[in-house]
C-alpha cells in the first residue's frame, strides 16, 4: 500500500510539473523536439504567451482549469481513447460527404474517416488539457494544420455538423498554437459562417431551411462566427439562432422534425445542436436560451420530451416518416431506424439543457452517460 502510495504521488508530482513548467522551458523543449525532426519547428516558435482572445466556446482561462474539475473517471476514459489513436495520421479529403449514403456507397468509407479527424482533434486536445501530455497536444496540432484554413466546405450540414469540433480544439490550444494557424483558422471561420448563416439559407423552402439541418447550419456558423470575432457575423448568428427556434418549435413545444420524421431519434438531432449554440453563446455572456425573441420555446422542446426521457411514455420510430431514406436505413438494418425508441438517445440532450436550465438536473439521472467528451467540454454550467 505504501508503494502504491508513493507511485501515486509520483505520478500526480509528475503530472504538476507538466502542467506548471514556465513558458521559456517549455518553449526550449519544443525548440529541441523541432530540431530533431520531432514536429514542425513553427509550432515550436508558437509557445503563445499571447493566446487569441477570440474562442468558439471555452476561452484560455477556462481551458487552463479544465483538469481541476474534471473526474478522475472521465480523464481516465479520454486518455485511453487518445492513446489508443496517437499514432493516427489524418485521412485529409477536399470534400467529405455521407448524408444519404448507406455503407458501402459512395464515399461514405472515406468520408468517415476523414470526419473522424475532426473529433480526434478534440479528443487529443481534451486529452492533452487533463493530462498535459505534450504528445496529444502535438497530435491535435496535427489534425488542425490539416485542416484549417485548408477545407473547402460544401456547406453541407449533416456532412459537416462535426467541423465545430476542431474550433473547440482550437480553443484548447489556444496557448499552442503558431499565430499564423490561428489567423489561418479565423478567416476560414469567416467563409464558414458566412456560407452557413447566408440568408438564402436562412430564409430557403421549407424542410432543410426549417428542420435539423438547419439547426446544424446554426450550431456550425455560430461557432465559426465566434471564433472569427466578427461581431457582424456573431449578431447575424445571433439572428439566425431565434429565426431558427421560432420555426422549428411550434408554442406547445413539438418540432417540425418530429411531424416530418415520426421520430424521437430527430427530435434529438435538432434540439441538440441549439443547445450546443446556445452554450456558446452563453459563453460569451450572451443569454440566447431565455432570450425574449425566442418565446422559451428550447425549453419548451425539451419538456415536450420529457415523459418520454422519463419513460411514461413510449414511441415506435419511423412509422410515419415522410422522408424515403428512412425507409432505405430501416431496411438495411441501420440500428434505431425502427421499433421503440431507446430513451438512452436522450442522454446528451439532457446533459446540455441542464447546463442552461436548472430545471433539468435530474431529468436525465437515470440514463446511460453521455459522452466523456460532451460531459468535459459542456461541462460548464450557464445559470445562476
Amino acid at each position: 500500500m505504501i508503494d502504491q502510495h508513493l507511485q501515486q504521488q509520483s505520478q500526480l508530482s509528475q503530472r504538476q510539473t507538466r502542467l506548471a513548467t514556465p513558458p521559456h522551458i517549455h518553449r526550449r523543449r519544443l525548440l529541441g523536439a523541432a530540431a530533431a525532426g520531432m514536429l514542425p519547428l513553427r509550432w515550436a516558435l508558437a509557445a503563445n504567451p499571447a493566446p487569441p482572445t477570440t474562442f468558439a466556446l471555452m476561452p484560455a482561462t477556462r481551458a487552463a482549469s479544465l483538469a481541476a474539475g474534471a473526474t478522475a473517471v472521465l480523464a481516465r476514459q479520454l486518455g485511453n481513447s487518445a492513446e489508443r489513436a496517437l499514432e493516427r495520421q489524418p485521412h485529409f479529403m477536399s470534400r467529405v460527404h455521407t448524408e444519404g449514403l448507406l455503407d458501402g456507397e459512395g464515399q461514405r468509407a472515406a468520408s468517415l474517416d476523414a470526419q473522424e479527424d475532426w473529433r480526434q482533434a478534440r479528443l487529443q486536445a481534451l486529452a492533452y488539457r487533463l493530462s498535459g501530455r505534450r504528445a496529444c497536444a502535438d497530435a491535435a496540432l496535427r489534425y488542425l494544420d490539416t485542416w484549417l484554413g485548408k477545407y473547402q466546405p460544401s456547406f453541407n450540414p449533416i456532412d459537416e455538423t462535426e467541423l465545430p469540433s476542431m474550433l473547440w480544439a482550437a480553443d484548447l490550444l489556444a496557448e499552442q498554437m503558431p499565430a499564423d494557424l490561428v489567423a489561418a483558422g479565423q478567416r476560414w471561420c469567416v467563409q464558414l459562417a458566412r456560407g452557413y448563416l447566408s440568408s438564402d439559407i436562412i430564409n430557403g423552402p421549407k424542410s432543410t431551411s426549417v428542420n435539423n439541418w438547419q439547426s446544424h447550419r446554426v450550431k456550425i456558423g455560430t461557432a465559426a462566427a465566434f471564433y472569427s470575432g466578427d461581431a457582424k457575423l456573431i449578431k447575424t448568428a445571433r439572428i439566425a439562432f431565434m429565426h431558427q427556434v421560432m420555426r422549428n418549435i411550434d408554442a406547445d413545444g413539438k418540432t417540425y422534425d418530429f411531424a416530418e420524421r415520426d421520430a424521437l431519434h430527430y427530435v434529438t438531432y435538432t434540439l441538440e445542436p441549439l443547445l450546443m449554440t446556445a452554450c456558446m453563446a452563453a459563453a460569451h455572456g450572451q443569454d440566447w436560451y431565455g432570450a425574449e425573441e425566442a418565446q422559451g420555446r428550447l425549453a419548451k422542446a425539451v419538456e415536450w420530451m420529457r415523459p418520454y426521457i422519463l419513460g411514461q411514455r413510449m414511441h415506435d420510430e419511423f412509422v410515419h416518416s415522410k422522408v424515403p431514406f428512412d425507409a432505405r436505413r430501416a431496411d438495411a438494418g441501420v440500428k434505431g431506424y425502427s421499433g421503440t425508441w431507446d430513451r438512452n438517445q436522450a442522454s446528451s440532450l439532457c446533459w446540455l439543457a441542464c447546463k442552461l436550465d436548472k430545471r433539468y438536473e435530474q431529468v436525465g439521472a437515470r440514463l446511460a452517460p453521455s459522452p466523456a467528451w460532451l460531459q468535459v467540454m459542456f461541462s460548464q454550467r450557464y445559470y445562476s
